[in-house]
């Protein structure tokens, strides 16, 4: 994505109510499509644990949840863009 589409979508992310670093890893999942929590963090340069716990506020926030492929690692993707 271009950088100026980046920050018109982390500005309007923001507007919508999702914090600063809430922002930067939902839009990254945009991007990613699915992903793990290491691999988030290491695109959005974040601390694994700030990684995790934005994760988690996003989970409990029902924007986005775990997901189990071929049983083994588990991923994280966007469930409900709609509650935005």
């Amino acid at each position: 994505m271009p950088p100026f589409f980046i920050c018109i979508m982390l500005e309007e992310l923001q507007k919508l109510g999702l914090s600063d670093k809430e922002s930067l890893i939902y839009l990254e999942l945009v991007k990613l499509g699915e992903s793990t929590a290491n691999s988030i963090s290491k695109e959005t340069s974040t601390n694994r644990t700030v990684t995790y716990n934005v994760l988690q506020q996003l989970i409990d926030e029902g924007l986005v949840g775990y997901i189990k492929k071929n049983g083994k690692s588990t991923k994280i993707e966007i469930w409900n863009y709609r509650k935005l």
